[in-house]
């Protein structure tokens, strides 16, 4: 990528950021039961930035060599979070009765 590139990276972060909140903000809406998941994913994106700047303020970089890792883990998080909630959507569709068509409705009165 590059030292060109880190920019790009760097706001990148942010739209993710903001894609977070649209999802915390989307599961208290949608009342789905994935409170947990959603809080283990706000606390991986906040580990993951603050994995940065504790290279770049302390100079750990060791401990800032986790920050690649806690992507991957976060990327899985967020997969598992979305098949959970896929399958919670197509759950309750199922239960959802279908509604007549119009045409039915007519014939029955």
């Amino acid at each position: 990528m590059g030292a060109s590139n880190i920019e790009l990276h760097r706001n990148m972060a942010h739209v993710i950021g903001l894609l977070t909140l649209l999802l915390v903000g989307s599961v208290f809406i949608g009342r789905l039961h994935e409170k947990r998941l959603v809080s283990a994913v706000v606390g991986l994106l906040v580990v993951q930035g603050i994995l940065v700047h504790v290279g770049q303020w302390f100079g750990l970089w060791i401990i800032a060599a986790l920050h690649p890792v806690n992507a991957l883990i976060l990327t899985y998080a967020s997969l598992s979070l979305a098949r959970r909630s896929n399958a919670y959507w197509v759950a309750d569709a199922a239960t959802v009765p279908a509604r007549p068509s119009i045409g039915a409705a007519q014939s029955a009165v």
